[in-house]
């Protein structure tokens, strides 16, 4: 027997998570399930709880609470397959392995889309194929295989396309870019930025909107066009900022920040790292938490605090080294050998080497080069 009052509930807390009001839809999805255990028969409980999960996975993947998030998708996940609906467990397995992938856990995250993809080939489900191609790909780019990221970011490029799925085809273009700019093919990785841009600006996905406006601007950085970097960047935090995204907002500080100390405006550097910080202090997301500490390191090293540079570059590269990232290794060995080259520090010969020895195996041309002719000087 359904419940009305659960009904009622529940279609509030998805009003509240639609207008970003996310701590209310966590409170109406917890008042929705009691009143659906209380009031409803078992089988009309189990479904509905199901829902209520699936929102508050959500509310609690958008509130950067991602342990939770898991938990939630899990029962969703489980509950899913229990009773036949094939199509939201792979669903749920593609949103779970995507947050086990942010999280830095890569081999478990491949798993369940490797699974997620056997499954859709199996129903031929076009939709759900080419959104385990863009995750297995993502992977793949965060463990440094370019030319298997690839393929399957142009698989699912060739889906969206097919599908007409333009918050596949944003998701997958932004994935190409984001391959090349490691790769340093500056020129074609803003290219298909500016493509995953124009594709999600036709969608609602604010989100990866987001992160991607933030992620052209830390590309920008890269090329070391600083005012083009900060004003994308500013971009990516005001839409991140209109749909809650903690997360993004944070990224788009820290990258800020660098830009600042890059060009040398200490006193906003400073002021961007710390409202970085803030924005970040409740979200589960050791990647941002470990750039925002190389951030700091960069500061401290303009500012002539060797003590509190190195500790700080010393922190992040063992983060780093347990996310298993070999480009942002790489980068962040890179930087603290020319914080210690300044230093004079004979250990900044074997930073820089060991940057070489990531960006040859990664194939990182552009930062190899970068890397040797740092080398060059020490």
């Amino acid at each position: 027997m359904p419940s009305a009052r659960a009904e009622e509930t529940f279609r509030k807390a998805k009003a509240a998570f639609d207008e970003r009001a996310y701590d209310d839809s966590e409170k109406l999805c917890k008042e929705a399930l009691a009143l659906a255990d209380k009031e409803m028969t078992k089988p009309d409980a189990a479904r509905m709880r199901a829902d209520i999960f699936w929102l508050l996975a959500d509310v609690k993947n958008m509130k950067g609470s991602w342990v939770d998030a898991v938990i939630y998708l899990d029962s969703v996940t489980q509950a899913s397959f229990d009773s036949n609906n094939t199509k939201r467990g792979t669903e749920s397995l593609i949103k779970t392995a995507t947050i086990l992938s942010r999280k830095g856990k890569q081999n478990e995250a491949l798993a369940k889309f490797q699974k997620a993809s056997e499954i859709a080939r199996k129903h031929n489900n076009q939709r759900f194929m080419g959104r385990a191609a863009y995750g297995i790909g993502t992977v793949f780019w965060r463990q440094g295989k370019y030319s298997e990221a690839l393929l399957q970011a142009e698989g699912a490029v060739t889906v969206g396309k097919k599908e007409s799925d333009f918050d596949l085809l944003g998701l997958a273009y932004g994935l190409v870019a984001m391959i090349k700019n490691d790769q340093g093919d500056y020129d074609v990785c803003i290219e298909n930025y500016n493509r995953a841009i124009e594709a999600l600006e036709r969608t609602d996905n604010y989100y990866d909107l987001a992160r991607l406006l933030s992620n052209l601007g830390e590309t920008y950085m890269t090329e070391g066009d600083y005012g083009k970097a900060v004003k994308m960047l500013a971009r990516g935090y005001e839409v991140a900022d209109k749909s809650s995204n903690r997360r993004t907002m944070g990224y788009a500080l820290i990258n800020m920040a660098e830009c600042y100390v890059r060009s040398g405006d200490l006193n906003m550097a400073r002021s961007k790292i710390e409202s970085a910080g803030a924005v970040l202090e409740k979200v589960e997301d050791k990647y941002a938490k470990t750039t925002l500490q190389k951030v700091w390191g960069m500061i401290y090293a303009s500012q002539g605090d060797r003590e509190k540079a190195n500790s700080s570059f010393e922190k992040a590269i063992a983060s780093m080294k347990e996310l298993a990232i070999p480009y942002d290794t790489g980068m962040l060995l890179l930087e603290y050998g020319k914080a210690l080259k300044n230093q004079r520090d004979e250990r900044a010969k074997e930073m820089v080497q060991a940057a070489i020895e990531i960006f040859e195996e990664a194939g990182a041309k552009t930062m190899l080069e970068k890397a040797k002719k740092e080398l060059t000087g020490l």
